[in-house]
């Protein structure tokens, strides 16, 4: 069992195999511990960090996307068995899509997460009238939650 990451922002993925592990936030502040428990993986929350959430559960469950923020830290976390990555087959960095938020329909594809901001201004949106997901995965997390990183 391993968790892989992609860092949303920035392209960048890895993978944790040896549990426990940890993670930093951003500027080596106080972040996440992963642990094994039972088929998945717990996430734990440093008692001195801020600003930390996961969208989903604090327990990831194998094969169950979910997305963890911490601070300007967007990431999308996977626990997998380590043969069979479906879950990022589709990814491609940098595009994100927005989508309505009842039927999930896609809204619009940007180019960058830059573009967030115009096309919703363009298509007369608000953030809350969003959910977002990075180009290809399988998840979305409601815009407002991560607009600030854009």
């Amino acid at each position: 069992m391993q968790l892989e990451w992609i860092h949303c922002l920035s392209g960048r993925r890895g993978v944790i195999s040896t549990f426990p592990a940890e993670m930093l936030a951003e500027k080596g502040a106080p972040g996440v511990a992963f642990r094994r428990s039972g088929t998945g993986i717990k996430i734990s929350p440093d008692f001195r960090a801020k600003n930390i959430f996961v969208v989903a559960s604090v327990f990831l469950d194998p094969g169950v996307p979910a997305f963890l923020r911490m601070g300007k830290i967007l990431l999308a976390l996977c626990v997998t068995d380590g043969k069979d990555s479906t879950w990022t087959a589709h990814y491609r960095f940098p595009l994100w899509t927005l989508f309505e938020p009842e039927t999930f329909e896609p809204i619009a594809t940007v180019r960058t997460p830059a573009e967030i901001a115009g096309t919703l201004k363009s298509k007369k949106l608000k953030p809350e009238d969003c959910l977002a997901a990075p180009y290809g995965l399988t998840m979305t997390i409601p815009l407002p939650q991560i607009f600030d990183l854009f």
